[in-house]
């Protein structure tokens, strides 16, 4: 009688390890590919080198893109000490790095799963 109770707690335990093995895996969240667009750290850029870190650490695809504020009142540069920052192939400069601001390529080549502006 004890014999048939330990191996029927054998065989549960054997099927239960089994059974979380197969289903019971954390599995971690596929790559994405995030854009981050950005004109100067303190317009638009607040938190996103942490957010950037985070993201590049667990295996996401970011991108920034720095592009120059116009506004009716100002003007506002692109901060070049803020995208100095990140990495220099994470960067992207649609519009170029220094004004006049006259190239303008398109992003939508990248093609990203998640735009944050």
């Amino acid at each position: 009688m004890k014999t048939k109770f330990l191996l029927s707690i054998v065989f549960f335990s054997i099927i239960s390890i089994i059974f979380f093995a197969l289903f019971g895996k954390n599995k971690l969240p596929t790559p994405k590919k995030i854009m981050f667009i950005v004109h100067t750290e303190t317009n638009g850029g607040k938190g996103v080198y942490t957010l950037y870190k985070a993201m590049k650490e667990t295996g996401h695809d970011v991108k920034i893109v720095a592009i120059p504020l116009y506004n009716r009142c100002y003007n506002v540069n692109i901060d070049m000490k803020f995208t100095a920052k990140f990495d220099n192939n994470d960067v992207l400069y649609p519009c170029g790095k220094i004004e006049p601001y006259t190239k303008c390529e398109t992003i939508e080549s990248y093609k990203p799963d998640y735009i944050f502006i």
